[in-house]
């Protein structure tokens, strides 16, 4: 399951910030909203986008310290934790859930989208039984990490 969503990179200054005073991450969850909307009851667990648009994202957070984000298009959690740990950047895997704050929104960089995309994605856990999905939705704000 998943929803294209386009914006205009043109509209945010270089602090991610548009001219109606919103962060980029403001946009992000509403795309997450309109996700849960269209695709009720799951929401959206992945986040794709090329590293121009990460790097929009990334402009969100309070980062004291060198930070990457988002996993490489080879979206293997594991394979990801493994590199990470050789990295001497700390890596963000995902931001919290619109829907939830407790579930994260995985960051996937993929060079093969185009800038101004943004692609969210619901993909069941390959651990899990049987889906479940969460129904609450949100609207998130500046974040710290």
């Amino acid at each position: 399951m998943q929803q294209i969503y386009k914006y205009n990179k043109e509209d945010y200054d270089d602090k991610a910030i548009n001219k109606n005073g919103d962060l980029f991450v403001d946009f992000i969850r509403e795309c997450e909203v309109g996700f849960n909307k269209e695709n009720h009851p799951f929401f959206a667990n992945y986040f794709f986008a090329n590293n121009s648009t990460i790097n929009l994202l990334k402009k969100c957070f309070d980062i004291t310290e060198p930070t990457d984000f988002g996993m490489d298009g080879d979206f293997d959690f594991d394979k990801n934790i493994e590199i990470n740990k050789h990295n001497k950047k700390e890596l963000v895997f995902g931001i919290g859930q619109g829907a939830n704050e407790d579930e994260p929104l995985l960051i996937v960089e993929d060079n093969s989208v185009w800038d101004g995309v943004v692609i969210l994605k619901y993909i069941p856990d390959h651990n899990d039984e049987e889906l479940d999905p969460i129904e609450s939705i949100g609207v998130g704000s500046k974040v710290k990490v």
